[in-house]
Order: structure tokens, then sequence, then C-alpha cells
């Protein structure tokens, strides 16, 4: 069927249109979903170096060391690399890396999440 009217010239115009909203919505939801995933990983590298601080503080409450090992031992077992473990102000500071669950595909998207915690003793405070 062929028009003669002002749109005579427009048919199939709108299934181009469809096709590059689709496009787009696509590329959005994919973008979506990337940030989402680097998000979780940023989360899961903050909670890996909590337990691993307190891990490795458990040596300071047996009046010791921190213990380093134990806290690449329970990076080790969240899939997480120890960076650094380090002792001070009564405390131990651990920094973690965590492997991006998305592929290093995206530009500007690093490898790897990283976290970082603090554990020690309390202090008392002084009146």
């Amino acid at each position: 069927m062929t028009g003669a009217g002002p749109w005579r010239g427009e048919q199939g115009s709108a299934t181009v249109l469809v096709l590059a909203a689709l496009g787009v919505l696509a590329s959005v939801l994919v973008a979506a979903l990337v940030l989402a995933a680097v998000v979780r990983d940023t989360h899961r590298a903050a909670n890996v170096a909590d337990r691993a601080a307190l891990a490795a503080a458990a040596g300071l409450l047996r009046g010791g060391a921190p213990d380093c090992g134990a806290a690449s031992e329970v990076a080790r077992a969240a899939r997480a690399v120890l960076s650094s473990c380090a002792a001070g102000g009564g405390g131990v500071t651990v920094e973690v890396a965590v492997p991006l669950r998305v592929r290093s595909w995206w530009p500007g998207l690093p490898a790897t999440a990283r976290g970082a915690a603090t554990a020690g003793l309390a202090r008392e405070a002084t009146p």
C-alpha cells in the first residue's frame, strides 16, 4: 500500500528508530550490569580485608605480634591476595586485592578491586 500523503517516503522508518532505541537500551543495561559487578567486587574486597585484619589481630590478643600468616590464609580462602600486612599503633593494617569477576575488556576497568582494614586492641579511655 503506497500512500499519497505527507508520509509517503517514511515507510519503515519506525523500524529503524525502534532498533536504534533497543541498541541504546541494551548498551545502558550492559553498562549498569558491569558497574554493579564492580561495586560488588569492591565491597567483597573490603569484606575480605576486614576478615584478614581480624585474623591478623588475633596474634595481638595472645600478647604477640600480628599473625600475617593467618591474614594471608583468610585472603587466599576468599580468592584474594594479601598485598600488605603492617603493625603499628597497637593494631594491624592489611590490604588485599580481589580479582574482578567482570572481564577486563571494558576500557579503563582495573583488573583488581582493593580493600584495606585496620584491627587491633581497644584502648581504655583515661579519665
